[in-house]
């Protein structure tokens, strides 16, 4: 049981990088079309 509980954390992982790497992307081309 033990794995299958770190199994889930670790594909929330990337997920949530991805994900927050997205709206970085999406805020600095936003500053870039303001400037």
């Amino acid at each position: 049981m033990t794995t299958v509980a770190t199994v889930p954390e670790e594909t929330d992982s990337p997920y949530a990088l991805s994900h927050l790497d997205a709206l970085e992307s999406e805020g600095v081309h936003i500053f870039r079309e303001v400037a």
